[in-house]
């Protein structure tokens, strides 16, 4: 509320929301699970949204789409919790090769600070998955090897 009696504050009046939007193909070398790579895509929305309440920032939304010839993984939050819907197909493949596409609109953060928290704590999360770090480049595809642990929250 501003000082003045029956005058309001809109409180991110003016701030252009954040975007942080990137997609790319990925291609694991070992035989890791689609179900795995969900659980890390839902560690990184939850991540995202963790971090954006702590900073008192709005989340907009937060999608992550996953595909591949088997089936497709949709993951989404709006600033608390976080769901994630399947096809029949994708929970009993392997990840092989899946395109991944992630968008975060969050109003408070420069596009710079969403930038470099969210292009992190995805790099940090398919890490984890992966056990071997972000890999290699080529061709706009990244090559991750991942023995991964399964199960979590979905």
């Amino acid at each position: 509320m501003s000082g003045r009696q029956g005058e309001s504050r809109v409180p991110f009046e003016g701030i252009e929301p954040a975007v942080h939007s990137v997609s790319r193909s990925l291609k694991f070398a070992s035989r890791a699970t689609a179900p795995a790579v969900t659980d890390a895509m839902v560690a990184w929305v939850e991540e995202l949204q963790c971090w954006a309440r702590g900073k008192g920032y709005l989340v907009g939304h937060i999608k992550v789409l996953l595909e591949s010839g088997e089936g497709y993984c949709r993951v989404s939050g709006t600033g608390h919790g976080v769901q994630a819907t399947v096809t029949e197909h994708w929970e009993r493949s392997e990840a092989g090769s899946i395109d991944l596409s992630v968008a975060a609109i969050i109003i408070g953060p420069t596009a710079g600070e969403l930038e470099e928290f969210a292009g992190g704590a995805l790099e940090r999360i398919l890490a984890r998955v992966e056990g071997t770090g972000s890999g290699s480049q080529s061709q706009g595809t990244e090559e991750h090897g991942l023995p991964v642990e399964t199960g979590g929250p979905r």
